[in-house]
């Protein structure tokens, strides 16, 4: 057996247990999951921690999602910048991970409210790939590279659950459904982002080793913010230079160091 797939064996099984520990099932179509805490964030704490009793630790006035003798980890699904503060307080002392769920592949299922009956799961045409996830990641892109610092992106496959029959108002609109949780019920790739050359996986393949925002946007098909996201926290780590003013356009220059890496990792 290859070491890559002994790898995603055991990382599989993991994945098994977290689901068995954190929810009381085994990841699959028939799970719901509704559950004071967000299933994505439990599963997480028991995928990255089976110990319950390193869970939820009090740690310099602060409360860490996960801490044990290989350090902190902390689960954040959205709204980077409001971990800030554990963030300044942990780095001083202890190695600290975030670990980003991104959803990767979903799928969705309506919740009857009246008769509790799970409709067929129907797969989303929404994708999250590693470009996705720096919308976020720039919030906090003053600690990557930082000394006891690293990220990693959990990709997984999961199951949005939409409660239909409660009529909800959403941005003004009534609306007769509301999700109710996301169930995660696989595991199909991990990144670990933990030294600033790991970070070259945010520029796509084919880019021109000169570019704008709005260029890299287009390159990963997103908008604008989404690759002034990218460009940030490229310069963040030291993989891009500028930006040179050439009329009304601002061009970034990947560095020396980022066309070489780019070689390597896109052969």
């Amino acid at each position: 057996m290859s070491a890559d797939k002994s790898i995603e064996m055991d990382r599989d099984v993991r994945f098994m247990r977290a689901c068995v520990a954190a929810l009381g099932y085994e990841g699959g179509e028939n799970s719901i999951g509704t559950y004071a805490e967000r299933a994505v964030h439990r599963v997480m704490k028991f995928y990255v921690e089976p110990r319950e009793e390193y869970h939820e630790v009090k740690h310099l006035g602060c409360v860490a999602d996960v801490k044990n003798e290989r350090g902190i980890t902390e689960i954040q699904t959205k709204a980077f910048s409001r971990m800030k503060d554990k963030l300044e307080a942990f780095l001083e002392s202890d190695k600290v991970t975030v670990l980003y769920p991104v959803i990767a592949k979903k799928y969705i299922r309506i919740l009857d409210a009246d008769t509790g009956e799970l409709g067929a799961r129907k797969l989303s045409p929404k994708r999250m790939r590693a470009f996705d996830a720096a919308y976020e990641i720039y919030n906090i892109r003053e600690y990557l590279g930082r000394d006891n610092f690293s990220l990693k992106l959990v990709f997984l496959e999961a199951e949005e659950i939409r409660q239909q029959g409660i009529k909800v108002k959403v941005a003004g609109r009534t609306r007769n459904r509301m999700k109710v949780n996301t169930v995660p019920t696989a595991i199909i790739d991990e990144l670990d982002l933990s030294s600033r050359e790991d970070y070259i996986a945010f520029i796509p393949e084919g880019l021109s080793h000169r570019f704008t925002a709005s260029e890299l946007g287009k390159a990963v098909g997103k908008r604008f913010p989404y690759g002034y996201s990218i460009v940030s926290i490229l310069l963040s780590v030291g993989l891009l230079e500028g930006p040179v003013s050439e009329g009304r356009r601002k061009v970034y220059s990947l560095t020396d160091s980022a066309v070489s890496l780019m070689e390597s990792y896109y052969k």
